[in-house]
């Protein structure tokens, strides 16, 4: 998935520090990208954190830091990733946003974005959208 499309969910470059994701592991999210990607989402910021394991404590802290810790941007990013990949198999956030919070027989019954905030269910998701994409429906 292309970079651009999903620093564009978190609402572009100037959510990134720096302006730029880095491979090395250090990039910093600023938390406005959280609220830009659940309304993009259509779910309340609070959803997305909890999603991405952030207590509502804590979403106090980062809020008023203004950026999230690395490990939580790399939930965020997960994230992200998923929600571009959606986007680009169906061609549009709309029709992703739905596939995304419609059930799913393929993934147990669950909503796709409801398992987004593991490693597994994000890989489960992408895996899902991989057999769509490529015309895989067995």
């Amino acid at each position: 998935m292309s970079v651009t499309a999903v620093t564009g969910l978190l609402g572009g470059t100037r959510s990134i520090v720096g302006g730029q994701l880095r491979p090395t592991g250090t990039t910093t999210v600023k938390f406005a990208a959280v609220e830009e990607l659940a309304r993009r989402l259509d779910l309340s910021a609070a959803e997305l954190l909890a999603m991405i394991r952030i207590e509502p404590r804590t979403a106090l802290r980062r809020r008023a830091e203004g950026r999230l810790r690395t490990e939580e941007a790399d939930r965020l990013l997960r994230v992200a990733r998923v929600v571009a990949r959606a986007r680009s198999v169906f061609g549009s956030l709309d029709k992703a946003r739905r596939w995304l919070k419609r059930e799913n027989r393929v993934l147990g019954g669950a909503a796709p974005v409801t398992l987004l905030g593991t490693d597994l269910g994000a890989e489960s998701v992408g895996d899902e959208l991989g057999r769509i994409e490529f015309g895989d429906f067995a």
